[in-house]
């Protein structure tokens, strides 16, 4: 565990599918040198992938990538250049006429994986992803 606040990491990354491998693996390592427990470190893999894959599917220009580690929480941040979108017409992955949809989860599975899920559009598409580590 880290025990002070640790240093910003910034990854520019490809618009490609080996960023989300990338992503997956800088994140994984994060977590584990930080001592999140295995599920959390699962949770948090998940979620930066799918916010990195949104980037890709979604997005314009380039992606980025930041983790900033701190001795209580990992803050993810994945944002790219591109006009975003409005969660408030996201379909409800859920609901009955669309828990077959092979798309449209990743915000949900986000929201259920991570402490906070943060989602700004200004230039580009900006999604904040938060983890505490649990004692």
């Amino acid at each position: 565990m880290l025990d002070e606040e640790g240093k910003r990491i910034v990854l520019t990354l490809p618009r490609s599918p080996s960023a989300v491998k990338e992503a997956d693996e800088i994140t994984e390592r994060v977590a584990n040198q930080m001592g999140f427990d295995p599920k959390s470190v699962d949770e948090i893999a998940i979620s930066t992938t799918e916010a990195v894959n949104n980037a890709i599917e979604y997005g314009q220009g380039k992606i980025f990538l930041s983790l900033l580690p701190s001795k209580d929480r990992l803050i993810i941040e994945v944002w790219d250049e591109g006009p975003g979108f409005n969660p408030q017409k996201l379909k409800d992955p859920a609901s009955p006429e669309n828990i077959m949809r092979t798309r449209g989860r990743g915000i949900f599975i986000m929201r259920s994986l991570m402490d906070e899920v943060k989602i700004r559009f200004r230039r580009g598409t900006k999604v904040t992803l938060v983890k505490y580590i649990r004692s």
